[in-house]
């Protein structure tokens, strides 16, 4: 889809084993790492380092017996997509 927007976001969305398996804390505690704050991994390589994202999210979204595992990636304008994703 494309529609008027500032620019484009990016979602990639693994499951994962839920709040039951022993290693959800662990997925939990990767996301964080990876987009859970600004000097996470990914914030510094894409936001920081090759400026082609303005923003990154990492997260869990842990239901009982599966859950989700999100990266959000907001492209800065003007930039490849294609190279982010």
């Amino acid at each position: 889809m494309t529609d008027r927007v500032s620019n484009t976001r990016l979602y990639r969305v693994w499951a994962i084993p839920g709040l039951l398996d022993p290693d959800s804390i662990a997925l939990e505690v990767a996301a964080d790492a990876l987009g859970g704050s600004a000097s996470a991994r990914l914030t510094s390589e894409l936001v920081r380092g090759d400026q082609t994202a303005v923003n990154i999210g990492a997260f869990t979204l842990p239901f009982q017996r599966v859950g989700l595992f999100y990266v959000q990636v907001d492209v800065k304008p003007g930039a490849d997509a294609d190279a982010v994703g």
